[in-house]
């Protein structure tokens, strides 16, 4: 069985190419990649033409096709095929660097019981652009680093580049961009609360909230780095404003903090799932 699955939902198959090139270039090699169409079309064609036959991948096709934005449900199916101890959420519009798998796996063996948040890099160039900036000495800041070291989030430094924080999913910091969790954590809060779909963000933040209050340390790591692109947003269809979306959101928090409640989704179980 492989050490990390990695697990990717897409709408934007034209980083594919790229993204499998900087899969190809880890030097941590124990890893299988998922990846899910996000329940709204077939896309194995253009995966297959994106990534091609020399390199291991699993394409989950879309048990349903809906024109809904579901991206927790399309997660939760990923989850059910994970086969590796930690899961790591690469967004489809992330491209790793190098040693970005392995410092995850090193920080995971050290603190077995906790989530991960790595730095993502915003750049304006396109991806295949990438390799040649990096060859210049490509460098750069991730924004939300403001955010802890102003002191609000009661960061705590580990070492030079390790903090921990007990701040529940700070500015959506843990969010499928540069992530991981151990796989057994995620099926004891049972993935991401499908609640959520049907509308834009926090179905990522919540799940951290939730593996929290489960008693995951919620660790931040300046040495796992990703390139963020520019992307098209999803043209699917959202069921609720963005106002109700933050209103769901606030209401289920407090909902969770308050009782204690770590588990979504009680429609489905996905450790039952996996079997």
């Amino acid at each position: 069985m492989p050490k990390i699955s990695i697990l990717t939902i897409t709408t934007r198959n034209l980083f594919l190419a790229e993204q499998a090139k900087w899969l190809k270039r880890q030097t941590f090699k124990d890893f299988e990649w998922i990846i899910v169409d996000d329940l709204c079309v077939d896309h194995s064609t253009v995966v297959k033409e994106a990534i091609g036959d020399d390199f291991r991948y699993l394409h989950i096709q879309p048990p349903v096709i809906t024109p809904i934005f579901e991206p927790g449900k399309a997660e939760n199916y990923g989850i059910v095929h994970c086969h590796g101890e930690l899961v790591y959420f690469l967004a489809d519009y992330i491209m790793p660097a190098e040693n970005c798998l392995e410092r995850h796996w090193e920080i995971h063996q050290q603190y077995p019981k906790s989530i991960i948040s790595g730095l993502q890099i915003e750049v304006n160039f396109p991806p295949a652009q990438l390799e040649a900036h990096k060859s210049f000495g490509l460098t750069g800041e991730d924004p939300r680093m403001g955010f802890y070291h102003s002191g609000m989030f009661h960061l705590q430094k580990i070492d030079d580049s390790l903090f921990e924080t007990d701040k529940f999913a700070a500015q959506n910091w843990w969010g499928g961009r540069n992530d991981s969790a151990p796989l057994e954590t995620l099926l004891d809060c049972n993935g991401f609360d499908e609640d959520f779909d049907g509308g834009h963000g926090f179905h990522d933040d919540d799940l951290a909230n939730r593996m929290m209050i489960h008693g995951a340390t919620y660790l931040i790591d300046t040495k796992s780095i990703v390139y963020r692109f520019l992307h098209q947003r999803s043209n699917k269809e959202k069921t609720r404003s963005k106002e109700v979306q933050i209103e769901l959101r606030d209401k289920k928090r407090l909902e969770n903090w308050t009782k204690g409640n770590y588990r979504a989704n009680p429609h489905r179980d996905l450790r039952k799932e996996r079997e």
